[in-house]
């Protein structure tokens, strides 16, 4: 260190004032340096702060949203107009509804629950029975 004061001092004033200059700019770059990084970061963690905040308000909204669709493909699976609308169609002579039967209606499976053992019926997803049209629907 007392190498480089000595060369120092005997350095010519331009030189001197070069070196003087370049340490400062070298400072000044270091200085701004870590500030950018320092507001990168909080700036990051903001970014991550909100996303997160606009992915559980959209998650929160989609739970939702299927919670309704479950409670209205229920209450149509449930609905008595329903079923006797589709067992119509399954006994209609029409070859164009017979087509259309496969396509809004599928199997569901048998009721194990003790109150639907005498007839047939199947259970929802709910727990609760609902009369089968027929074996093959």
């Amino acid at each position: 260190m007392r190498r480089w004061l000595e060369a120092y001092r005997h350095l010519k004033i331009r030189n001197k004032l070069s070196v003087l200059i370049a340490l400062i700019m070298l400072v000044t770059f270091g200085f701004t340096l870590l500030v950018q990084q320092y507001a990168f970061a909080s700036y990051d963690e903001q970014l991550y702060g909100k996303s997160a905040q606009a992915l559980n308000l959209s998650s929160a909204a989609i739970e939702t949203e299927l919670k309704r669709i479950q409670q209205v493909s229920y209450n149509i699976i449930a609905d008595p107009q329903v079923q006797n609308a589709l067992l119509s169609i399954k006994r209609s002579s029409s070859e164009y509804d017979r087509y259309l039967l496969p396509t809004i209606s599928s199997p569901t499976p048998r009721c194990r629950m003790r109150c639907c053992r005498s007839r047939e019926a199947t259970r929802s997803t709910t727990g609760t029975c609902l009369e089968k049209i027929s074996s093959t629907i």
